[in-house]
């Protein structure tokens, strides 16, 4: 496996031992969050499952141990270990490598999920599938903050293009917030890159597609979002490490053209593009109008206008994006950022 050793673990089993092996190890990292785990157990309680299921739960070094207050009243095995803070890559791979189960699901600690949800990812591997991306929704609360809203409708335009047909599931779309692979291919592929901060998801998904595995999406795999973020801070900070460190694992797919983070200026309005190109050649800057953006958009949104708010807050995110993009590069950033962006544009002509 890629990045650094393990710290040293504490193991803990729970619930009862399994009856016959388990196909399936429900994955959970958490941090600090003790309502939103107790629910994803609770969830996880009243599964309608054909088959039989362990759960891992990684406790990433939060404030509270999870063993002071997660109960022994479960009816599926549990395991529960402590590690010292490493993030949730480094999180997740040790649950993963602790999994009894070939299928491993992968759930955020703040998830709601639906009696059928384990069979809906079990049920297409029995059709041939090696990776299935599970539906993610928010709950439609008016009261969620606008970048939560946003982040919302982002996902759901990916959903819906699944179901117009306009695109398939494919490698830059694996997100660890809902979705399964079998741990063979997980080993195979080398598991996360555990050097990343974020996006080792992504990066994953990428090696899992580059190696010929197949990709599916299951509708009815869903699981609601229970967002406890409110600080639009953090959001934009996240938004520039996620642009910095696609564009980091972008190098390490050089052949792969949806890996480059240029690959969404086809998407974006054409008006935009140049102030985009100029937040990569000039992060501070991109960050500064990314600011103004938003608060523009909430005052907006004040007003009534909530669709044009929702245009603002997509701004916002694509500046930050795009200022982490040139963070990425090292001086002279303006001439790396325009070769790198004018390769991308001839790859896209050729």
């Amino acid at each position: 496996m890629s990045g650094a050793k393990l710290s040293a673990e504490q193991v803990v089993r729970i619930g009862p031992a399994a009856s016959v092996p388990v196909a399936v190890t429900v994955v959970i990292a958490t941090f600090n969050r003790p309502e939103g785990l107790r629910g994803v157990l609770a969830d996880l309680e009243t599964q309608k499952a054909a088959m039989p299921f362990e759960v891992v739960v990684v406790d990433d070094g939060g404030g509270e141990p999870v063993l002071g207050w997660i109960g022994d009243s479960y009816t599926f095995p549990l395991l529960c270990v402590r590690r010292v803070n490493g993030g949730p890559g480094q999180a997740r791979h040790s649950g993963i490598q602790r999994a009894s189960g070939e299928i491993i699901v992968i759930v955020d600690d703040d998830m709601h999920l639906p009696e059928g949800f384990l069979d809906a990812h079990f049920s297409l591997y029995e059709q041939g599938a090696d990776v299935v991306l599970g539906h993610i929704k928010s709950p439609d609360d008016p009261s969620l903050p606008l970048f939560e809203r946003f982040h919302t409708q982002a996902l759901e335009r990916v959903v819906q293009e699944y179901e117009r047909g306009e695109s398939k599931p494919e490698g830059i779309r694996l997100c660890t917030g809902n979705v399964s692979f079998r741990k063979s291919a997980y080993e195979a592929v080398g598991g996360f890159d555990l050097s990343l901060k974020r996006c080792e998801d992504r990066d994953l998904g990428l090696r899992f597609e580059v190696s010929g595995y197949r990709f599916a999406f299951a509708p009815e795999a869903w699981s609601t979002h229970q967002s406890d973020h409110e600080d639009v801070s953090v959001w934009r900070k996240r938004s520039r490490l996620f642009g910095e460190l696609d564009t980091k694992i972008s190098r390490k797919h050089p052949s792969h053209r949806a890996a480059s983070p240029w690959s969404f200026f086809p998407k974006l309005p054409r008006v935009v593009r140049p102030a985009l190109l100029a937040a990569a050649c000039a992060p501070r800057f991109g960050s500064a109008v990314g600011s103004s953006s938003y608060r523009l958009g909430v005052r907006i949104e004040q007003a009534g206008r909530g669709k044009l708010a929702m245009t603002f807050a997509s701004l916002c995110y694509a500046m930050e994006y795009f200022a982490g993009v040139g963070t990425a590069f090292e001086s002279p950033r303006l001439r790396r950022v325009v070769a790198s962006w004018r390769n991308f544009s001839n790859s896209v002509t050729q």
